[in-house]
C-alpha cells in the first residue's frame, strides 16, 4: 500500500511538473500532453512550449491594452458562441434515429447505375517491391507461371505484395503512368526505382464508362443517403419549433 501511495504521488507530481510559467499562468506535463493529443499532434515538446509562451504573452498584452472590454470582440464572441449552441443542438436533433439499410443502398444503386460510371481507366495491380534484381525477376518467372500452387503462395507470403487501384487519371504522370493500357493478367517489370525494383501483376483491367460494382460505392452511397436523411430531419425540426413557438412574420417576407 505505502509503494501504491508513492508511485501515485510520483506521477501526479510528473503530470504537475511546470515546464514553462508566464506571470500567474503555468503549462505542466499534462497540459502539454492532452495539446498534443489536440491542436498540437505530431508537435515535439519545444515547438508545443514556444507556441504556447507566444499566445500567453500576447493575451496578457491585449488585456492590458483593453481589448477585453472591446464591444465588437465581445459581440462576435457572443454571435459565434450562438452559433455553436444552435450547430450542436441540430445535431443532436437531427442524427436521432437515422438508420439506413443494405436495401436502401442496393434499391439507390439499381436506380442510379449510370450515375457510377469510371470516369477514366483503372486498373487492379498486385505490387510487388524488392532491393535485388535476381529475387525481381525470380518473382516475375513465377508469377509467369499463372499458377496458385504452393510455389505462388510462398511468394506471397515471402514478399507480401500491396493490392492496389490506380486510376489513370490520377496517376498517368506517376511511377505507375506504365500499368495502364496493359491486359489481365499481365505481368510487368521488373522497374528500377532509385534501389528498389518493381514488378507488377495486373489482376484486373477497367474501361472507361464501365459501371463501379455496388462494393467499390457502397459508403459513397451510404454517405448521400445519411445527408440526405439528416437534411429531412433538419427542415422537420424547423417546422416543429416554427409551429410550437410565438413567432411573427411580416406579410411580405411569407
Amino acid at each position: 500500500m505505502f509503494l501504491l501511495i508513492c508511485c501515485s504521488s510520483k506521477e501526479k507530481k510528473e503530470e504537475e511538473l511546470v515546464l514553462v510559467r508566464v506571470g500567474n499562468e503555468v503549462l505542466t506535463n499534462n497540459k502539454i500532453k492532452t495539446l498534443k493529443e489536440g491542436v498540437y499532434k505530431n508537435t515535439n515538446n519545444k515547438v508545443i512550449a514556444q507556441k504556447w509562451a507566444e499566445k500567453e504573452l500576447l493575451y496578457s498584452a491585449a488585456k492590458k491594452n483593453g481589448f477585453l472590454n472591446d464591444k465588437k470582440l465581445i459581440a462576435k464572441r457572443d454571435l459565434y458562441y450562438k452559433n455553436l449552441i444552435i450547430s450542436s443542438y441540430l445535431e443532436s436533433q437531427k442524427n436521432k434515429n437515422i438508420k439506413i439499410s443494405k436495401k436502401d443502398i442496393n434499391n439507390y444503386y439499381l436506380k442510379n447505375k449510370k450515375s457510377f460510371k469510371r470516369k477514366g481507366e483503372e486498373v487492379l495491380i498486385n505490387h510487388f517491391v524488392v532491393d535485388n534484381k535476381k529475387e525481381a525477376y525470380n518473382i516475375k518467372n513465377i508469377l509467369k507461371k499463372k499458377k496458385k500452387g504452393k510455389e505462388k503462395e510462398d511468394l506471397i507470403k515471402k514478399h507480401k505484395p500491396t493490392l492496389k487501384k490506380l486510376n489513370y487519371q490520377l496517376m498517368k504522370d506517376s511511377f505507375f503512368g506504365f500499368v495502364f493500357n496493359k491486359k489481365n493478367n499481365q505481368i510487368l517489370g521488373p522497374k528500377k526505382d532509385k534501389d528498389l525494383y518493381h514488378v507488377v501483376e495486373i489482376v484486373k483491367v477497367y474501361e472507361k464508362n464501365t459501371i463501379m460494382g455496388l462494393e467499390v460505392v457502397y459508403d459513397e452511397i451510404y454517405n448521400r443517403l445519411y445527408k440526405k436523411q439528416e437534411l429531412l430531419k433538419e427542415k422537420l425540426v424547423i417546422d416543429s419549433l416554427y409551429k410550437n413557438a410565438d413567432v411573427f412574420l411580416e406579410p411580405s417576407l411569407k
